[in-house]
């Protein structure tokens, strides 16, 4: 993941993101208090390497879902950084969920079982 692929998405998702972090957070410390703290975001998760690892979405903040993922010991040993799209508070659930599925599909996590629909 790059810089590049973050605005390719960015722009891909349109008016559902609220705003512009085009920059990876370490996640090799913890979670980072200078995560968006937007309650709706699609984030990406990398491994070692800058492999895209995970895709998800969610609708309390990007940090909350990250230590409910990081109870797994194989999520917290191999994921690295995470990027975030945070998407505007009034879009509806179904369409954070179809931002999530455009997103993975740009991207094929490897640790994702399945996406939301486009």
């Amino acid at each position: 993941m790059t810089v590049y692929d973050y605005v390719q998405l960015h722009l891909q998702l349109g008016s559902l993101v609220s705003e512009s972090v085009p920059h990876a957070f370490d996640l090799r410390r913890g979670i980072p208090a200078s995560l968006p703290h937007a309650l709706n975001a699609v984030y990406i998760v990398e491994s070692l390497g800058g492999r895209v690892a995970y895709v998800g979405s969610t609708r309390v903040t990007t940090a909350k879902r990250l230590r409910q993922h990081m109870r797994r010991w194989k999520r917290a040993t191999r994921w690295v950084r995470v990027w975030v799209l945070p998407v505007a508070e009034h879009v509806p659930e179904h369409e954070l969920r179809r931002a999530e599925g455009i997103v993975g599909r740009s991207l094929h996590p490897r640790d994702n079982r399945r996406l939301p629909a486009v």
